[in-house]
């Protein structure tokens, strides 16, 4: 373990050195004024205004560079403790706990109890400090992909000198782009930035994450084919946080889910096209049960467009069905892009998990017949982003402070009893608690006009409306939690219900949750 360490430590020794060198260059060539800088910070940046402003973009840009190459060090580390002493001596790693819990006497009908209670849900938002330009990730992301490549022995001198020109290109790149905005971003910039993530890395590393996962169990409890759920899901506050932020509206919101929608949407598709050119399995060559001949006739009959798709890929009866499923999934996209859904009736998805649905039915028509391996390996992947992104990508919290919430309900006291707010009772007050009681006993039957309320309580109560209809529209998953910040009493908490009862958001509802 300490030979490790002490390789890792030299690869982050020679990594800094190389990102040291290329950005001097780069401010040698820029900015000569700051050679040094990085020796001497305060000496260096010391005189104009603007030249202490490009130190301190200097100093933001080379911080984020040692990350980069703290971050491939211990990448590198875990890589090597695998490959010398096994993947379940890797700390932190679904090997390791997995391990850990057979080493303790968890039975694998524990471990199957634990995983379909499990959900983990990383939960992002828009950290003014991590306000970087989604142009400077993607370079950040440039840099680590090369740097990465370059630890590769395979490479020819000349390629690893394109490899060199590459990192001094995206260097030069990021100083002249710059690390920061230099204005406050708008909150769809925002959304913007936080679903970058996903597009470029976390939708498609999660397959490979629950593969992991799969082959810690596989190692650890051989005898047992363990059913795998989705227990990793995402969430977001950006485009939904509207405690004290004026900007995020109800139009922002609403842009909000259906920007979340369409990245799925698009991330399937372009799964979907590749999975179609790959999938040239030839009729004759395989035996395709009836089950899935059957699902397929359905499909080609559906899509009004048989003859067309017979003879674009003959004989090819998975790559038809694939066809047909692409065909739905446009039809879905196309909708999303009007912020719209797709006609009752059409040829399309309504929900993803349908989509999921025909996955499975693909993976069970493949393994059917005999190619298991190509099942595996290119179409569960896809369906596991399916059953995890769904068609909403994260779930979107929404919060709003206690006193907007009570003031909203002050309005709709007063429309309601039809007497000026001045004559509400009071919060703490047991009249009001009682007021509050009698409304969420007495269910809500019909559309509830919001027009005669207060502006702030309008919003609020057409807000809690969107949400209902997110969730039976958008994906019963597009929408998280409600929170309310701020709070002092039950009475808070069992406003909020109030509201969301006008609003519909309880309407057919098994529970309040």
């Amino acid at each position: 373990m300490e030979t490790i360490a002490m390789e890792a430590a030299r690869y982050a020794d020679a990594t800094v050195v190389r990102l040291k060198s290329i950005l001097e260059a780069v401010i040698e060539k820029h900015e000569p004024s700051l050679v040094g800088f990085l020796e001497q910070p305060f000496s260096a940046a010391t005189g104009a205004s603007g030249s202490t402003l490009r130190g301190l973009q200097l100093a933001g840009i080379w911080f984020q560079l040692l990350g980069i190459a703290e971050e491939l060090a211990a990448m590198r580390r875990r890589r090597m403790i695998e490959k010398e002493l096994g993947p379940d001596n890797v700390p932190g790693t679904f090997a390791f706990a997995i391990a850990e819990a057979k080493k303790a006497g968890m039975s694998a009908a524990d471990v199957q109890k634990l995983l379909e209670t499990t959900c983990v849900q990383p939960v992002i938002t828009a950290h003014p400090t991590e306000a970087k330009r989604v142009s400077v990730l993607q370079i950040h992301r440039s840099i680590y992909v090369t740097l990465f490549e370059l630890e590769a022995e395979r490479w020819t001198p000349q390629e690893r000198a394109a490899f060199e020109r590459r990192l001094y290109a995206d260097i030069e790149l990021l100083w002249l782009t710059g690390e920061l905005r230099l204005e406050k971003p708008q909150v769809r910039h925002e959304v913007s930035w936080g679903l970058h993530f996903f597009k470029d890395a976390v939708i498609e590393r999660l397959p490979f994450a629950l593969n992991r996962l799969e082959l810690a169990l596989e190692a650890s409890y051989p005898e047992t084919e363990f059913d795998l759920p989705p227990i990793i899901r995402f969430g977001s506050w950006i485009g939904g946080d509207r405690d004290g932020n004026p900007f995020v509206t109800l139009g922002v919101t609403r842009d909000a889910l259906f920007a979340h929608r369409l990245v799925a949407l698009e991330r399937y598709l372009v799964r979907l096209v590749e999975l179609r050119d790959r999938l040239s399995v030839a009729g004759h060559s395989v035996k395709v049960d009836d089950e899935f001949k059957e699902r397929l006739d359905t499909l080609l009959e559906r899509s009004e467009r048989r003859e067309m798709l017979d003879k674009r890929n003959p004989g090819e009866l998975f790559r038809q069905f694939v066809n047909c499923m692409q065909l739905k999934l446009e039809a879905t996209n196309n909708a999303a892009v009007e912020h719209a859904f797709p006609a009752s009736g059409a040829f399309a998805y309504r929900t993803s998990d349908e989509l999921a649905a025909d996955l499975r039915a693909l993976e069970r028509g493949l393994a059917a017949a005999s190619c298991e391996t190509i099942a595996e390996e290119h179409v569960k992947p896809l369906r596991r982003k399916v059953e995890t992104f769904r068609f909403c990508t994260v779930s979107l919290d929404v919060r709003q402070n206690t006193a907007v919430t009570n003031a909203a309900l002050r309005s709709l006291w007063s429309v309601i009893n039809g007497r000026p707010e001045d004559d509400c009772p009071p919060a703490g007050d047991p009249a009001w608690h009682e007021w509050l009681v009698a409304e969420l006993a007495e269910p809500q039957t019909g559309h509830f006009d919001a027009s005669p309320l207060s502006e702030q309580a309008r919003e609020l109560i057409e807000l809690l409306a969107l949400l209902a209809d997110a969730r039976r529209d958008l994906d019963e998953r597009s929408v998280g939690l409600a929170i309310l910040s701020m709070t002092e009493s039950a009475d808070d908490v069992l406003g909020i219900y109030v509201l969301a009862k006008y609003a519909g958001l309880l309407q057919g509802a098994d529970d309040t949750t």
